[in-house]
């Protein structure tokens, strides 16, 4: 008989809530013994890049303590910088004939030209990279206020996405808990 109609109250049910990471995995993350997992995890936790960025990012896209990657330029934060430093000392003994050039290689990759694959990418983490970018964003979105203009260029966004993040914002489970008293 086709498709039964939708009930009235899914359509005005609010979305589920962003995902938000619990400071001690970010912590984890970035103070982590695998400097592929601290360098990744800082670029996202700081400068929210998108996980296809940090695939595709090359050894030769970070100069001068800026990361060029897509139109954008990226001065970066101190502690990124130092667990990148970390990361690319780790990469040279691991891997020093390798003509890959990628900045993030793998056992796999090192052997050819190849990107790390999204997977790689997730696992090393122990997170999805996209749920550390959104978290992020979030936190931007906050801590202005909602400003789409400053989100929008902190991250690179159209004006429609980052509308979304700050959208996100009025979600119940994201509001400030009332003071207690």
């Amino acid at each position: 008989m086709g498709n039964a109609p939708t009930p009235l109250a899914a359509l005005t049910q609010p979305p589920p809530p962003p995902i938000q990471q619990q400071a001690t995995d970010l912590r984890d993350a970035l103070e982590s013994r695998d400097p592929a997992r601290a360098a990744m995890a800082s670029l996202l936790i700081f400068h929210a890049l998108r996980p296809r960025q940090l695939r595709q990012m090359l050894l030769v896209d970070l100069r001068d303590g800026r990361l060029h990657i897509d139109d954008q330029l990226i001065l970066l934060a101190p502690q990124v910088g130092s667990r990148l430093a970390a990361y690319l000392d780790y990469r040279g003994q691991r891997w020093p004939n390798t003509a890959n050039p990628h900045f993030f290689i793998t056992v796999i990759t090192a052997r050819n030209t190849a990107e790390a694959h999204r997977k790689w990418v997730n696992n090393t983490l122990g997170f999805r990279a996209q749920d550390l970018r959104d978290d992020r964003i979030l936190d931007e979105a906050h801590a202005s206020n909602g400003d789409i203009r400053r989100i929008r260029d902190l991250f690179g966004l159209t004006v429609n996405a980052a509308q979304r993040y700050v959208d996100a914002l009025r979600h119940p489970d994201l509001r400030d808990p009332p003071p207690q008293g």
